[in-house]
């Protein structure tokens, strides 16, 4: 009884302070007046987390809202796609939310005036677009997966096969194999198709030291780290640069700095896709067989502690025994 009263309340709360956001990006797609904006600046970062990276392209848009309230700035990451289509100065549609159409829910009109509500965003854009994007990709098929996987355990747990067992230890293995692969830091993709070669700058470097450390992992020091550098150029017949990732074997390139110059080679069809002409990429096949090499020596120590225990053991035994036998 408690526990369902908990439960509501908590039902209830995360409700009321979610229900001003999601109402208002749903006004937004259905009352948001079309408006024009200019693209105000791009800006194309890579962050790295542990021992992977993301790519964030943001674009801050410029718009006068029809309330009156003077210029005002939006920002949006649209997808590489609409970022690679857009220019600085270009104009494009916006939809924005009027203060008369803000839904008339509890705290509305407080975030409205603190503009902390989703009131203006790309009109050819809704509220779940970035969910849709998102579920069409890989993380989409992981998901699918994954339920697929989940409802297959239900069914044959219910029905009592005795494949069960044998199921779920393949499905745990094969998570632990998935964990593995992820967290482990792999080279990018080598520029197969149309290679073209110009200079990059460094846009900036990040460091990979340890391998599976996160936020409630230590994780173990790499035998060879590796740093993420993101590499910025204009690629032939583009007006605006794009920003590359290469992962190099850690001190393979000599002076490499940010805002020092490379040579890359890159996809012309694809130019993210770029490696640096002299950099090293050994550290999959050295950490691999440095795992190993830490595996066996933990393996070795473990071994020879129990040895030992066991030789104590008897030593003592013996000399108690020993002990025993004297008149």
């Amino acid at each position: 009884m408690l526990r369902g009263l908990i439960w509501l309340i908590f039902i209830l709360g995360t409700g009321l302070v979610t229900a001003p956001f999601l109402l208002s990006s749903l006004a937004t797609d259905e009352r948001g007046v079309t408006i024009p904006g200019h693209v105000f600046a791009k800006s194309e970062t890579i962050s790295t987390h542990y021992s992977s990276w993301t790519r964030t392209a943001e674009v801050t848009f410029r718009y006068e809202p029809p309330d009156g309230a003077g210029d005002q700035f939006y920002k949006a990451t649209p997808g590489l796609g609409v970022y690679d289509a857009l220019r600085v100065g270009d104009v494009v549609k916006l939809h924005y939310l009027r203060r008369v159409d803000v839904p008339a829910v509890p705290g509305a009109t407080v975030l409205h005036q603190l503009h902390a509500l989703p009131m203006v965003r790309l009109a050819d854009q809704r509220t779940f677009s970035n969910v849709q994007r998102s579920l069409s990709g890989t993380t989409g098929s992981m998901i699918g997966l994954a339920a697929g996987i989940i409802v297959g355990l239900v069914i044959l747990k219910k029905s009592g096969s005795p494949a069960f067992k044998w199921a779920l230890g393949a499905a745990v293995a094969a998570g632990l194999l998935l964990a593995f692969f992820y967290d482990f830091p792999r080279p990018t993709p080598e520029p197969m198709a149309s290679v073209r070669r110009s200079q990059a700058r460094v846009k900036s470097i990040d460091h990979i030291n340890k391998v599976f450390a996160g936020t409630h992992a230590r994780g173990m020091f790499a035998e060879q780290p590796a740093d993420v550098v993101a590499l910025e150029f204009v690629p032939a017949g583009r007006a605006e640069p794009v920003v590359a990732v290469d992962l190099i074997d850690s001190g393979s390139v000599a002076g490499l700095k940010e805002t020092a110059p490379v040579v890359v080679t890159y996809e012309a069809g694809n130019p993210r896709i770029a490696h640096i002409d002299s950099g090293a990429r050994t550290f999959v096949s050295k950490n691999l067989a440095g795992m190993v090499v830490q595996g066996l020596l933990s393996l070795g120590v473990l071994i020879a502690c129990v040895a030992g225990a066991n030789w104590m053991g008897s030593a003592f035994n013996r000399l108690v025994a020993s002990r025993t036998r004297v008149p």
